[in-house]
This record gives C-alpha cells, sequence and structure tokens, in this order.
C-alpha cells in the first residue's frame, strides 16, 4: 500500500509538470506565431512603402525645374506617395497610427548630376505580441534615392516665311501657320528642364541660320526667359523681317552641331538635339567660283518647294542667295532657271558679285545638277549627314515636323535625321531619338513627348 501511494504521487507531479510545461511551450508558441504574423505585416508594408516610394523619388527628379527649389517636384512627389501606397492596399494616408508622409530632399554630387533623397516610415498596430507594452506599436521605414543627369540641349527652330503666322499670299495660301502654335509649345517645353542645372541654346534657320540664344556656362538660370522671348520676338506681324526665307535646315543643324561640340561637360551629361521644322529642306550652302571679287563666294541655293507647289506657280527654278542679304520680303532673289530647267549656268550676278558661268554643284552622290527637285534631296541627305555627324558626338537628335503647310517634311526625312528605330536607315549601335508629325494643333502635346523622352534618359 504504501509503494502504490508513492506511485500515484509521482504520477500526480508528473501530470503537473506536463500541464505546466504545455502551458509554457503554448505561451511561446502564441508569441513566435505572434511574432509571425506581426512581422509578415510588417514586411508587406514595408515593400509597399517600397513600391510608393521608387514612384515618388522619381517622380520628383523628373518634374524638378529648379526655380522654386524643388517645392513644386517635392508635392508631386508626395502625392505620387500617398497615390501609390493608398492602391497598394494601405488605408490612404495613414496606416496604423500615423499619417504617412515622405521627406525628400534635393541636393547636387561632384558631377552636377540632381540627387533626390527621399524617407518615410509608418507606425503600425500590432496584434499578438502587443500583449507585451513595448510591441505595441512596430515602426517600418523605408530610404529611396533617385538621380538626374544634367542636359545640353540645342533647339534648331524653323523661322522661314511660311511659318509667319496666319500667312497667305496670291499662291502661297495656304501656310503652315506654324507661328501660331510654336511659342506656347516652346514655352511648355522649356519648362521641363531646370536652371542652373541644365544649358539650352535656340537656333533659328531659313535661308541662313543664326544663334539666338548662345549656349552659356552655369549658372545660367535664364535660358528659359530667353528662349521663350526670341520665340515671341519672331513671331511678329507679317514679313517682319523675321518669318522669311527659305529652308536651309541644313544650315540650322550645323550651327547646333557647332555648337554641342564647344560644350565642354563631364561624361555623365546628356547632350541633346532637337529640330522643328515645317517643310521640306530644299536649300543648301556653298561656294561658287566668282569673277568679281576674285575667289569664292558662299551662296544659299534652292529655295523651292516641289514641282508645281509654291509662290512661284508651277514648276518653280532654282533660286540662288547670298547668306549674309537680310532675310527679308524685300531681299532680292536670282533665279537662274525657270520651268525647273537643269543645267550649268551663264554669268550672273547676286547681290552685286558676278559668279563665272560654267559654275557647276556637285550633291553628295556626285551628280551636277540644278534642278529644285535635285536639290531638295540633296539637302535631305545633307540633313541626315550632319544628324550622323551629331550622334557621333553622343548627342541625341529629336525630329519634329509640322504636316500642315504645302510641302510638309516627310516622315522618312524626319525618322532618318533622328534615328528612330522605325527609320529605313535605324542604326542600333548609335544614340536612338525619335521623330513627330504634328498637324499644329498638338504641337504642345507633340513637344511634351520629346521632353518625356528626353527627361527619361536622365533619370536613374
Amino acid at each position: 500500500m504504501k509503494l502504490s501511494h508513492i506511485r500515484s504521487s509521482r504520477h500526480a507531479r508528473e501530470d503537473g509538470q506536463v500541464l505546466m510545461l504545455f502551458g509554457l511551450f503554448s505561451l511561446v508558441l502564441i508569441l513566435f506565431v505572434g511574432l509571425g504574423i506581426d512581422l509578415g505585416f510588417a514586411y508587406i508594408t514595408k515593400a509597399q512603402l517600397s513600391k510608393a516610394m521608387d514612384a515618388a523619388t522619381l517622380a520628383a527628379v523628373s518634374n524638378y525645374s529648379g526655380a522654386d527649389k524643388g517645392a513644386a517636384a517635392n508635392l508631386i512627389a508626395e502625392n505620387t506617395f500617398w497615390l501609390n501606397y493608398a492602391t497598394n492596399g494601405v488605408s490612404g494616408r495613414a496606416t496604423g497610427l500615423a499619417k504617412v508622409t515622405p521627406v525628400g530632399t534635393f541636393s547636387t554630387d561632384a558631377n552636377s548630376n540632381l540627387i533626390y533623397s527621399n524617407t518615410v516610415s509608418a507606425t503600425i498596430n500590432t496584434f499578438l505580441i502587443g500583449l507585451l507594452p513595448q510591441w505595441k506599436t512596430l515602426t517600418v521605414g523605408d530610404t529611396a534615392v533617385a538621380s538626374r543627369a544634367p542636359v545640353v540641349m540645342t533647339l534648331v527652330i524653323d523661322r522661314s516665311g511660311s511659318m509667319d503666322p496666319g500667312g497667305a499670299i496670291g499662291n502661297c495660301s495656304p501656310w503652315s501657320d506654324g507661328g501660331t502654335y510654336l511659342p506656347a509649345a516652346l514655352n511648355q517645353f522649356i519648362s521641363n528642364f531646370a536652371a542652373p542645372l541644365d544649358r539650352a541654346a535656340l537656333v533659328t534657320f531659313a535661308t541662313s541660320s543664326s544663334n539666338d540664344v548662345v549656349m552659356t556656362t552655369p549658372p545660367n538660370g535664364g535660358f528659359k526667359t530667353l528662349i521663350n522671348s526670341a520665340i515671341t520676338r519672331i513671331n511678329g506681324t507679317k514679313f517682319s523681317n523675321l518669318w522669311a526665307g527659305h529652308t536651309c535646315t541644313m544650315a540650322g543643324l550645323t550651327n547646333a552641331l557647332n555648337i554641342q561640340n564647344s560644350v565642354n561637360v563631364a561624361p555623365n551629361y546628356i547632350k541633346v538635339v532637337v529640330l522643328f521644322t515645317d517643310g521640306q529642306a530644299n536649300t543648301i550652302t556653298r561656294k561658287f567660283t566668282t569673277t568679281t571679287p576674285a575667289g569664292g563666294v558662299t551662296l544659299s541655293f534652292g529655295g523651292n518647294d516641289p514641282i508645281g507647289v509654291g509662290c512661284q506657280g508651277p514648276n518653280p527654278g532654282a533660286l540662288f542667295f547670298r547668306t549674309n542679304l537680310a532675310e527679308t520680303a524685300t531681299a532680292q532673289w536670282t533665279s537662274l532657271f525657270n520651268n525647273n530647267g537643269c543645267g550649268n549656268p551663264a554669268s550672273f550676278t547676286v547681290d552685286g558679285t558676278n559668279v563665272s558661268a560654267g559654275t557647276t554643284y556637285t550633291d553628295l552622290t556626285g551628280s551636277h545638277f540644278y534642278c529644285a527637285s535635285s536639290i531638295t534631296e540633296d539637302a535631305t541627305n545633307r540633313c541626315v549627314l550632319i544628324a550622323n555627324q551629331m550622334r557621333a558626338s553622343s548627342n541625341y537628335v529629336y525630329a519634329v515636323g509640322l504636316s500642315a503647310s504645302e510641302a510638309p517634311p516627310t516622315i522618312d526625312m524626319l525618322q532618318q535625321v533622328a534615328n528612330d528605330p522605325d527609320s529605313s536607315t535605324f542604326d542600333p549601335t548609335q544614340p536612338v531619338g525619335a521623330a513627330f508629325i504634328s498637324s499644329g494643333q498638338d504641337l504642345t502635346e507633340v513637344f511634351q513627348q520629346v521632353a518625356a523622352d528626353i527627361i527619361l534618359r536622365l533619370v536613374h
């Protein structure tokens, strides 16, 4: 009986110990399960924060204009964060206890890159581990950094006579009216870039080219105002000595190439040329043999639309123009051929200079033609050649054409100039640009597409 009693007591103690161990292990198990649930929720919150922060940080550097030291870009970043954070399943601007607001700051590094550093933290309520007072809440944070390279850009803008707002004289009607749409489009376009982070120059062209806004070294905070003022100044009254002349696109591109090559910048800078024109390239510039004075004289020649189109009536002839003669409505042109005749001219005089008889013109294919259509073809080829030289200097080229004119630029020409992926001569080993055609009414939207593509290349 005594032995049985001892066994019964031991059994009771063992049962008590099992219950105690079971309770202890159950508590530990509950704590581990709770920890797993709460940490899992914290991990999900962290992932949601990370996605929203990436979107917000990229939005900030993409929308930095420099005018307000990044205030507007910060607001865009904050709104982008909230939009993406809510979309990812978290209740709007607050998670758990506190409002979630990212804090971003702009700075620049030694290479003049714009840096945006963005931080955020969210306090979440816990579930099971909240049984312990010190674990009632958890703080989850995230940091994102994005950079934006500076851009060196030259705008090459057509100011030929067909761009004259509302211009229409005789057989020239209708003109493209490009000058009506261009100021607003360029104003919106240039607002996407930041001074003094970025640099920009403006080249305009007609029969010859001019550098209306020069490329300067930082601080160049005024290029936006200067470019907008230059376009507004050009957008004057009919034949105000500004909207006048023919379309020597190669002169504008050559000027831009020289400007871009003259800028000494670090490799991280993105170099861009943006061309806008409302017509086919129909004029080129070359030196001709002269008899008075001795030596050579540089003339722009061509200047006509295709056969049967333009102010000269059907079958226009090739025209010659001296480049230092003011491009006005009263500028004197020397017509060498009527009815689109072809061949070598007799001696002729342009602006008091006598050009020798038998002077020939050699195009890029080696032929000797003075036909207006051949000059237009050669002018186009020369534009593509200059654009290739730009790409050899690491420039991205964009080309925008206006379709609302009698002799609009062809999409094939624009694509070749830009090295657009849809071009028949596309070279993927060279900087890839893009070509666009605008009706005029959508010119602002088209230029915004160009800006978006450029900025996409800048942001990392």
